[in-house]
């Protein structure tokens, strides 16, 4: 093999100082914001972007230097009536929840589309070139909205793997889709419209962990593809910044977001979440794998599950404790006690506001399981003869929508179920 030659001097110190200087120039023009630089910079022209606000489809160069942050700033200022909590304030830092009935029914209605679900191939997925749509839910177009995470109002916040793991939302007030960070695929923090997330880690249409507070101010963002680091995402304040890596984060019954350590190491503090102390867990490859974690912190439990059975973290031995039947059980088609009960490639977990209830995403069982942590049973969503849904003993095939994940809940007890071909909104029927 021939050996590049170096340019002449290359050796002599004012090589080096010109070459230093170079790079620190060429710094200087890299976005600010505190993250770091992202390698992955290839990718297909901004202009394969589409964004729609108010109108019809408009293709730019690119997303204007504030569009981003001034969706944020309509979301937060758009209904969803957030206070500080303080005595005497309405809103929902100050709403009493209540736990969901056992025989709650809902009736199910779209209310965001997905015009091509699972759209694409390798390059449509890591760069984007299937375009973005943002305006009225079910005229928007979105991509694989499998891990909704909703604040007390009702707002519902995801991630997209198909549109490189932007940070996307529904808003309650208006019925709107909205992008509210994220660019291109790499690892960037600072402004929402220059971040940069990546979901490829997790490989496929594996949709990142994504949690939003109560009040809808922080949403947190495992990004599998970077190392599973925890992404913050600051809506007053506009910036997207990086907590650390490697580490567990939950909303407990409260809504606080709580973030952890699983190796039983230290977490700082930080804006938007609290800390938890404990002991390593057991199963280091349980940690980060394609799971979704929902906290009780009275009770002292970490709830995940792993695409198989559910189980928990007990916080005080960090030993692992298993709900659901590790061997074959029933078939996932029939209710009955939960220590015999199996689930078919499930995704997405959630909890009940009193904690007596886990919500498991059918995944391709195409429904939601209901696991009654008081009874020891588990349930299926099943239809109604007067075209209601509810949670049913017996036999129940699903067959609601295609790999659906978990639904939450806002503080009125209505559901948010989200799936490929879109989400779907579970409002009780009194």
């Amino acid at each position: 093999m021939r050996r590049k030659s170096l340019p002449a001097g290359a050796g002599s110190p004012s090589f080096l100082v010109a070459a230093v200087a170079a790079i620190l120039a060429a710094a200087s023009s890299w976005p600010a914001g505190g993250g770091e630089r992202s390698e992955e910079t290839v990718g297909p022209p901004a202009d394969v972007v589409l964004r729609v606000e108010g109108g019809g489809p408009v293709q730019v160069r690119a997303p204007a230097e504030s569009d981003k942050a001034l969706a944020a700033l309509r979301a937060r200022g758009g209904g969803t009536g957030e206070t500080s909590g303080e005595a005497g304030k309405s809103g929902p830092a100050a709403t009493a929840w209540a736990e969901h009935p056992e025989n709650v029914r809902f009736r199910l209605e779209p209310i965001v589309a997905a015009r091509n679900p699972h759209k694409g191939n390798y390059y449509a997925w890591r760069y984007g070139y299937a375009g973005i749509l943002d305006g009225p839910g079910l005229d928007a177009d979105i991509c694989d909205a499998g891990d909704i995470s909703c604040d007390a109002a009702g707002n519902c916040f995801w991630t997209e793997p198909g549109h490189f793991n932007v940070l996307r939302m529904w808003r309650a007030s208006d019925g709107r889709v909205l992008t509210i960070a994220g660019s291109q695929c790499g690892y960037l923090d600072g402004p929402l419209e220059r971040a940069r997330f990546n979901p490829w880690g997790g490989g496929g249409y594996n949709p990142s962990q994504t949690t939003v507070s109560r009040d809808g101010k922080h949403v947190f963002i495992r990004d599998v593809g970077n190392n599973n680091a925890l992404r913050h995402v600051d809506l007053d304040a506009g910036v997207v910044s990086t907590v650390g890596h490697r580490l567990v984060f939950a909303r407990d019954l409260s809504g606080d977001v709580y973030v952890l350590d699983p190796r039983g190491g230290t977490v700082p503090p930080g804006k938007g979440y609290k800390t938890l102390q404990v002991p390593k867990l057991e199963n280091e490859g349980y940690w980060y794998g394609n799971n979704w974690k929902v906290l009780d912190v009275a009770r002292g439990r970490l709830y995940a599950e792993n695409r198989g059975p559910v189980y928990y973290w007990d916080l005080k031995t960090g030993k692992i404790v298993w709900v659901t039947s590790r061997e074959k059980g029933r078939p996932w088609q029939e209710s009955g006690p939960m220590e015999t009960a199996t689930f078919w490639c499930p995704i997405g977990l959630s909890i009940s506001p009193g904690g007596r209830f886990l919500y498991v995403g059918g995944g391709d069982a195409s429904t939601i399981h209901r696991i009654d942590l008081e009874k020891k049973i588990v349930q299926n969503l099943g239809r109604n003869p007067d075209g209601t849904c509810s949670f049913k003993d017996g036999r129940e095939e699903g067959r609601f929508c295609d790999w659906p994940s978990t639904a939450d809940f806002a503080a009125d007890g209505t559901g948010y179920w989200g799936s490929p071909p879109g989400i779907f909104k579970l409002t009780p029927v009194k």
